[in-house]
Formats: structure tokens, sequence, C-alpha cells
């Protein structure tokens, strides 16, 4: 349970976060490190059920950012804006599942403890096919199709 709230207070930082980048806070150096307690949050969970905590976490952070961004629409209709939050926060919740989930730093560790990526590394620098090489042949390929 503290797990769960700590995870939503650092989702929640990083909507505000985010938030005081654009007018009329305008705070532009805030955008190097908005994002960072999102992260953590979303790749210290454990990596069982990663895309959902992580869909729900951005979706938090998604509501809180538009919620504080898009204040001005409260004027028109206070309904209207809670719910134009919490359609466009779904679009950050998306990310936050594909962050969750395909670009967590833990996922899928082989049994050796080396991750996927590590292995793809290790294949490509025993190969000796050089990365400069495959990407020319490829540009070759895309032109001629």
């Amino acid at each position: 349970m503290k797990a769960l709230l700590t995870r939503g207070i650092g989702a929640v930082a990083s909507g505000a976060a985010m938030a005081l980048t654009i007018p009329p806070f305008d705070f532009g150096g805030l955008v190097w490190v908005a994002l960072i307690p999102l992260f953590f949050c979303l790749w210290t969970a454990p990596t069982k059920r990663a895309g959902r905590r992580g869909f729900l976490l951005g979706w938090l952070a998604g509501i809180v950012f538009f919620l504080i961004s898009l204040h001005w629409i409260s004027v028109v209709s206070p309904a209207g804006w809670v719910a134009l939050a919490i359609y466009l926060g779904a679009f950050v919740g998306i990310w936050g599942f594909l962050a969750g989930r395909m670009a967590h730093p833990r996922r899928r560790a082989e049994p050796d403890g080396e991750t996927s990526l590590e292995r793809k590394l290790r294949e490509k620098s025993e190969s000796g096919t050089s990365h400069w090489r495959e990407s020319m042949s490829s540009l070759k390929l895309a032109f001629a199709v």
C-alpha cells in the first residue's frame, strides 16, 4: 500500500512538473527533469503487470498535467474540463504502458542475468559485422524498393 501511494505521488509530481514547463508558469528548465519521477515509478515497480501499472501511472500523470495546463477551459465548462483531461490523459497512459512494458530496463532477463538488449549487443559485437555496414545495406534496400 505504501509503495502504491509513493508511486501515485511520483506520477502526480511528474504531471505537475510537466505542466509547469508551459505558459503561464513557463519554468522551461524543468523539462529536463519532469519525467524522472514517472520513470522512477514505472521502473521500480515489479515487472509483473508492468504494462497495466504503467498505463495507470501514466494516466494519472496525464490527468494532472492536462488539468493544470487546460485550466482555462473551466471557465467555459468545468465538466468538460475534467472530461477532456481524463480523455487526453489516456494518451500519456498509453505512453506509460509502452515505457513500463517495453522499455523497462529489467525486462526479460535471460537465465544468465543478461537482458535482451545486452544479448543483442553482444551477438552483434561477436558477429563482426559493422553497424554502419548493416545500416547502409538497409538504406540501399529502402531506395531500391
